[in-house]
């Protein structure tokens, strides 16, 4: 079974998919950890500012724009 694409998980994500932003954020949890960890030394607040980063993401979902 082919995964779905990033396009179409965000447009399941802003119409409320819960499962597609969880797949979503599988796929780019990585990557945010490793910029913020780039930037803050304290491993405590890089972990609270990913979280931070995708709670936030998830509420604004229903406003995303793709312009």
């Amino acid at each position: 079974m082919q995964q779905p694409g990033e396009q179409e998980l965000i447009g399941r994500a802003v119409r409320g998919d819960r499962e597609a932003f969880e797949t979503l954020y599988h796929r780019h949890h990585g990557q945010v950890q490793s910029i913020v960890r780039r930037r803050v030394r304290d491993g405590d607040d890089a972990r609270d500012l990913v979280q931070t980063v995708f709670v936030r993401a998830f509420r604004n979902m229903p406003g995303f724009r793709e312009d």
